[in-house]
């Protein structure tokens, strides 16, 4: 069997853990070629580079990215701009987290502005992908390098016909069935989480193999408040001979409860630490800005925690004031094993931070048993429980609770497993 994954995203890696922890022996591939992806994570577009040497190769860093001499990569305002005489002609986008410097994409501008293509770099350094946009139109078409640069295929996006060497592919999901078949997994079972691309791959194999098809498995893990229609789809096409699970998101036990046909899937997360008791008055914030959600207020309404501020960059005055207070410690240009330490000695973290969770520390925070605590229209709700998510107008509930949370330290375990069973997740 094999794990097929549009990109191996945080939701893919949670997916591809517990199917291990379950028993699961085959390989795992991506749609997409993420630079981040583990290294038993396969490119499906790694079909095409069948007799490349990348054996040495490395992911592209800034100082390494080639300019000409009259050019130069220039940052600004937090963006690495590409420069010429006549002005800015591109941006160069680092992949995550941008500490390293590692070159993900390359945007490239016209005269007025307009994007009118973008490079992606792989984790092997080099240019695989290049998209071209016309403007009222949007993206017209790709084309696929090699690691010499040579051109291996191109993709039209206005037929989504896909073309290498001789050969014309007339979907993309065809092309992608011709990749599996260069990889040696033309006859395997596949689990997949996506009902676009990965469900037209199977109905395609289906047509190809009629009686012969292999058992498959949908495993479905965006959070919805019924069933897709292509879920019922798929219970109706028994020649497609999948299995339907629902799992990982809020409510996805009920929706299963609700079928006689679709199953529930429990998610195992890696615990990283066992009892968390001693650390219950702990609180860990992390942030890219100064703007925390009624951050002084919540500082000064819970004098019985000691709150923990890390932000991968320097701070402001705003937040370097808080320092002065005695139940607050700060950590300017945390690195993400900072985050983790601190993650390992808090028993909450709170997500009110209005800007991008930093180290994806919410999925990290399940992994550390902390509970985690957000406020909507601020936090992102990534492994965040509805319950544990205050509105706005809340704040004499959540600086209630925090301090509780701070005084009973025996309910903290209770409280981290209510969370996590709503969402799905178990420990092991």
């Amino acid at each position: 069997m094999i794990l097929l994954v549009t990109e191996y995203d945080n939701v893919a890696w949670d997916l591809h853990y517990s199917l291990l922890r379950k028993g699961f022996k085959g390989s795992v591939l991506s749609l997409e070629d993420n630079l981040n992806q583990p290294d038993d994570v396969q490119s499906i577009w790694s079909a095409l580079y069948k007799g490349y040497d990348l054996s040495d190769r490395k992911p592209l860093h800034i100082n390494d990215f080639p300019v000409p001499l009259d050019w130069e990569v220039e940052r600004e305002d937090g963006k690495f701009l590409i420069k010429t005489i006549d002005g800015v002609i591109g941006e160069v986008f680092m992949a995550e987290p941008t500490l390293h410097r590692i070159v993900s994409e390359v945007h490239w501008f016209d005269s007025k502005g307009f994007t009118y293509k973008k490079d992606y770099y792989n984790q092997f350094g080099f240019l695989y992908k290049s998209s071209t946009f016309v403007k009222c139109v949007g993206l017209v078409g790709s084309q696929f390098y090699s690691p010499s640069g040579e051109m291996l295929a191109t993709w039209n996006h206005q037929t989504d016909s896909v073309v290498v060497a001789r050969t014309i592919f007339p979907t993309m999901s065809k092309f992608y069935l011709y990749c599996l078949e260069e990889l040696g997994y033309s006859e395997k079972s596949i689990s997949f989480n996506n009902l676009g691309t990965p469900l037209q791959m199977l109905i395609d194999k289906a047509e190809l193999m009629g009686e012969d098809m292999p058992p498959n498995e949908l495993i479905f893990t965006e959070k919805v408040d019924e069933l897709p229609g292509n879920i019922d789809y798929i219970l109706k096409h028994k020649e497609l001979n999948v299995e339907c699970y629902v799992g990982g998101f809020e409510g996805a036990r009920e929706l299963a409860n609700e079928s006689e046909e679709v199953n529930f899937f429990e998610f195992h997360a890696p615990l990283y630490v066992s009892d968390k008791a001693d650390y219950c008055k702990d609180v860990l914030i992390t942030t890219e800005t100064d703007d925390l959600w009624s951050i002084e207020r919540l500082v000064d309404s819970c004098p019985n925690n000691v709150f923990h501020i890390a932000a991968p960059t320097l701070m402001s005055s705003r937040l370097t004031a808080l320092g002065d207070k005695s139940n607050v410690k700060l950590y300017q240009q945390a690195t993400q094993g900072k985050v983790e330490q601190l993650l390992e000695t808090s028993g909450i973290f709170l997500d009110i931070a209005n800007s991008p969770t930093v180290y994806d520390a919410n999925r990290l925070a399940l992994r550390y048993k902390c509970l985690r605590l957000g406020v909507r229209g601020i936090s992102s709700g990534d492994y965040i429980s509805e319950i544990y998510m205050a509105y706005p107008k809340d704040f004499e509930w959540l600086k209630d609770f925090i301090d509780y949370c701070s005084q009973h330290a025996d309910s903290l375990d209770q409280w981290v497993a209510k969370e996590n069973f709503a969402l799905g997740y178990s420990y092991d």
